[in-house]
């Protein structure tokens, strides 16, 4: 019993990094997290958006996966919340759309995001 617990445990280390090893997603999270800075939404600029995100378990998914989000093309700014699966982002809209972005997120991760219809 104790033999998977020590091979996912040791697939986890990656880089030297602590190890992230949780739920469907552990690929995700196997690698050390990136420590990213607050981000003050209300500053951003650009076109706000709100995407729901599946499969985040952890902080450390959540920080890999707004990671992954800055790293898109046209993102200026992005958090991502595992508690309650959102992400809040601000994007040039003159360089990508939400589309885009939702596609970019995909190939770049294992999460599946989708918009969230803004309350009007």
């Amino acid at each position: 019993m104790t033999r998977p617990l020590v091979l996912l445990a040791s697939a986890a280390l990656f880089a030297g990094g602590t190890a992230f090893a949780c739920g469907e997603n552990a690929s995700m999270c196997q690698y050390k997290a990136a420590s990213l800075a607050s981000v003050d939404m209300s500053a951003a600029e650009g076109t706000k958006a709100q995407l729901a995100i599946a499969g985040l378990t952890c902080a450390s998914c959540a920080t890999n996966a707004q990671a992954k989000l800055m790293d898109i093309e046209g993102v200026n700014a992005a958090t991502v919340n595992h508690e309650s699966g959102k992400a809040e982002l601000a994007y040039d809209a003159e360089k990508t759309d939400l589309d885009k972005i939702i596609k970019a997120f995909a190939k770049a991760t294992d999460y599946k995001a989708a918009k969230v219809e803004s309350e009007a």
